[in-house]
């Protein structure tokens, strides 16, 4: 079927708007309309060109196709255009200077103008002749609200009901286009049977006074979808940006279920996109213009007959109009970046269901891309800014073999719902570390408790360790024992003092290297036994801070050499506290069975001696931490679960451990 000039430019214009590599000649028929489809392509290239702030001229589509100067009028229509766009966007531009750019035809360039004009004005004159014109003794015309590539909506009052209503009609330079009747009537038949949420409902249809259709439905005050990414996407904060996208999320899951409800009533929308999503004032959310709607013919028989079309000065043959006979093969249907492939490539009959599963997914990856999906398709994973999980899900929607896209609309959904619940979706394989932030998400309360119980644990390995410590050497003087409490609680008062202290400030003497420096070269000259250990133990605690991971070991392990050398009952706290450390080192490093044989030995120690018993609660805590490493999440929160209990009833058993760390920590 023989494509129209004003066809070949929407289809021009859309593949412009996807933002792909478009050239006028991959477009231009070789038919005698060539020449006329050339300037009607240049002014819109130009007229794009210029509203999105890039340079553009006549000159440049002159040098490129020449034969535009063979028609004056196609040469003057180009000439005018551009001076038009530039006073549209506010550029002080005068008549006069683009006669002196092209004098060759300087007066045919003012009376253009001055034509233009006064049908400028004519037009302007006739909307307000519109205005207040009631329809059919009930509507009556407000303003005019929208206007789209075949239609043109009016903001009008139902006299009957009192009520804001919407009125579409076609607009008047479409209007001798092939189909474009049928299709405004046919589009009113196929909402008005979609009785749904999220379509908006028809009213009414009839004839207007120069026998053009109309139909009235619910007026939707909002914004399109389009406006809402672009308007998420424009937060400056990176949290109110991502809470932004969430609620867009959760708006796609309706869409979703607005088209799994067409689905079921046969009928596939074929140009699903963000600018024909309407975001309502009030929570809706609400798929329009499904003028280019197909019924799946396979099960038509389950549909109630189309009423006829009211075009009055239409003939019985030509109201009788079905899909086949308004698309043909070979006709694009759609909107480019957002059509599937078998749309793409022009085959009607091979549209299905999965269709708009694709249209869908291109719209979920410009919601989170904020861009015209174009060709991206299965490289959805690729783009680094996308979730991987939401990257798996468009991938797998955009597929290009249809077989291969999800099942249904509701299955698309069901996955993006599963994301935003912190579930698994069934799209994507997770990495341990995704499923662990995703549990962690999932699971903030059970989370903050863990981490409590992990920081009570190590509160009372902190405060118990020196409890013992201060009881030890029974035999020995008063004197003695003092001395040594006081040494060890100076040096940990120093290091609680470094650590609260900004590393940038000119006013430290040490940083945390040099520090636990000093630590470690006073445990080397210490004789074996407590003091060196001791001196280990905070040595291992600066470099840490220091970020210096092998020194940290090194010092951790000679401590625990230490400890295997003098093996008294009062180390054992020590000793327990030191495998910890070098575990936690290994975990790091992924030595987990290291770090496994180490706890091993910890666990051990505690439940032979029941006076450093509670101790365990830390081991299983860490021996959780391994086991999240590994991908064993279930098992990892299990443990930890035990490890807070065991805390938890060790803090009742002795509250003098927490008591003493408080007195510590002040």
């Amino acid at each position: 079927m023989k494509k129209t000039i004003d066809e070949i430019v929407e289809q021009f214009e859309k593949a412009w708007d996807s933002r792909a590599n478009v050239n006028i000649k991959d477009f231009l028929p070789t038919s005698e309309d060539r020449n006329e489809a050339l300037v009607e392509m240049a002014m819109a290239d130009l007229e794009l060109n210029l509203k999105a702030g890039k340079e553009a001229c006549v000159e440049d589509y002159l040098e490129r196709f020449p034969e535009i100067t063979q028609s004056k009028k196609h040469y003057v229509d180009l000439v005018l255009h551009e001076f038009l766009i530039r006073n549209a966007i506010s550029e002080t531009v005068s008549i006069e200077s683009y006669i002196d750019r092209f004098p060759d035809i300087g007066d045919e360039i003012l009376n253009a103008t001055l034509f233009h004009q006064r049908r400028e004005s004519s037009a302007e004159q006739s909307h307000k002749n519109h205005v207040n014109q009631i329809i059919d003794g009930r509507y009556q015309l407000k303003e005019l609200f929208a206007q789209g590539g075949l239609g043109k909506i009016w903001r009008a009052q139902d006299l009957t009901f009192d009520r804001e209503i919407a009125l579409k009609e076609v607009r008047d330079e479409r209007s001798n286009m092939a189909g474009v009747l049928q299709r405004l009537n046919r589009e009113a038949d196929l909402t008005s049977r979609l009785n749904h949420p999220g379509i908006v409902p028809i009213h009414d249809r009839g004839i207007l006074p120069n026998g053009k259709p109309y139909y009235t439905m619910r007026m939707i005050n909002g914004i399109t979808l389009r406006q809402a990414i672009e308007d998420s996407h424009a937060n400056n904060s990176k949290r109110e940006k991502e809470s932004a996208i969430r609620r867009l999320l959760s708006r796609f899951v309706d869409i979703c279920n607005t088209i799994e409800f067409a689905h079921a009533n046969d009928v596939v929308h074929r140009d699903i996109k963000p600018a024909n999503i309407l975001i309502g004032s009030y929570g809706e959310t609400v798929i329009v213009d499904w003028g280019l709607a197909k019924v799946l013919r396979e099960t038509s028989s389950q549909i109630p007959a189309m009423a006829e079309p009211l075009v009055a000065t239409l003939s019985e043959s030509e109201t009788d109009v079905n899909d086949e006979d308004l698309t043909h093969d070979g006709d694009i249907v759609g909107s480019i970046g957002y059509m599937s492939p078998e749309q793409s490539t022009g085959q009607p009959q091979a549209i299905s269901r999965k269709s708009d599963v694709y249209s869908l997914g291109a719209t979920l990856l410009s919601i989170l891309t904020n861009r015209t999906p174009g060709n991206l398709g299965a490289q959805a994973r690729l783009n680094q800014c996308i979730p991987p999980t939401l990257a798996s899900i468009c991938a797998k929607a955009m597929q290009r073999s249809p077989e291969r896209r999800y099942d249904s609309a509701r299955a698309l959904a069901a996955d993006v719902e599963r994301y935003l619940n912190f579930e698994q979706a069934e799209s994507h394989r997770e990495s341990w570390k995704q499923k662990f932030t995703r549990i962690v998400r999932r699971n903030p309360n059970r989370v903050m408790a863990a981490a409590a119980g992990a920081f009570l644990v190590a509160a009372a390995l902190t405060a118990y360790m020196f409890h013992q410590q201060s009881l030890r050497n029974a035999n020995a003087s008063k004197k003695s024992i003092a001395d040594t409490r006081n040494q060890i609680l100076m040096g940990i008062n120093g290091a609680f003092n470094l650590g609260l202290t900004d590393q940038n400030s000119e006013t430290d003497s040490l940083s945390y290297s040099e520090t636990g420096d000093r630590f470690e070269k006073l445990a080397i000259k210490s004789d074996a036994g407590y003091h060196k250990v001791a001196l280990y133990q905070l040595a291992a605690g600066f470099f840490e801070k220091s970020a210096e991971v092998d020194r940290r070991r090194v010092c951790y392990e000679e401590s625990l050499q230490c400890l295997r050398e003098k093996p008294l009952a009062e180390d054992l706290i020590f000793k327990v506290g030191t495998l910890i450390q070098i575990a936690d080192l290994d975990r790091e490093d992924r030595e987990f069975t290291a770090a496994e044989t180490l706890l091993g030995e910890a666990t051990e120690l505690c439940e032979h001696n029941r006076e450093i018993g509670y101790m365990n609660a830390a081991v299983l805590f860490l021996q959780g931490h391994v086991a999240a490493d590994k991908g064993s999440l279930d098992s990892a929160f299990q443990t930890m679960e035990r490890a807070i209990k065991m805390a938890i009833e060790s803090r009742k058993n002795d509250p003098s451990i927490l008591l003493l760390n408080q007195k510590i920590i002040v």
